[in-house]
């Protein structure tokens, strides 16, 4: 979106509202939140070959939520502002 104020003077700013923002930010935060247990599992699954994984399960599973809600937040960005 363009603004063009009295004195001429042009100005872009974006369309995308604050709280689609903040839905895009707590997924990206939830995704690497996810990535992060996941790889702690794995670095521990090398140390201790018997943990059964239960990280990994949690880490994937905070990832796709984080996925969902990215693509939730996306969406909605675009029906907002097209």
């Amino acid at each position: 979106m363009i603004v063009r104020f009295a004195n001429d003077q042009v100005v872009t700013i974006q369309r995308t509202s604050k709280p689609i923002k903040a839905w895009i930010l707590i997924a990206a935060v939830l995704m690497l939140l996810g990535a992060l247990l996941a790889t702690l599992d794995v670095v521990i699954h090398f140390a201790y070959p018997d943990r059964m994984g239960a990280l990994l399960i949690a880490g994937a599973t905070v990832f796709t939520i984080g996925f969902v809600v990215l693509l939730a937040a996306r969406f909605m960005a675009w029906w907002k502002h097209g």
